[in-house]
């Protein structure tokens, strides 16, 4: 399966992604989604710095698969579960610091 690579732009970054031809559209996808959340967290507020903003997405993404996997009267409450996440990288500012923005 031969590797071509792909440019993508996530928060006015370009990346350059091995990938094969048969998947550029997918990657594509996936990174105008990533960037779409990444972009709507940002202009939040609540959140500083593209590794933080990066990792939060991540952690709402990852959740959002798990949840869509999960029978819907055993899922948690999603405010609940996105506080506890937003709490827990406020608890992590010293831990990880705001050194990318």
């Amino acid at each position: 399966m031969p590797k071509g690579s792909v440019e993508i732009k996530i928060m006015g970054r370009e990346y350059k992604i091995g990938c094969p031809p048969e998947r550029e559209i997918d990657l594509l996808r996936a990174a105008d989604m990533l960037n779409d959340r990444m972009l709507e967290l940002k202009k939040s507020g609540n959140i500083i710095g593209l590794e933080r903003i990066a990792v939060l997405t991540a952690l709402n993404l990852a959740d959002d698969l798990l949840q869509s996997n999960t029978p819907t009267s055993s899922a948690p409450d999603h405010q609940q579960h996105i506080d506890r996440i937003h709490q827990a990288l406020a608890d992590s500012k010293d831990l990880l610091g705001d050194t990318v923005k």
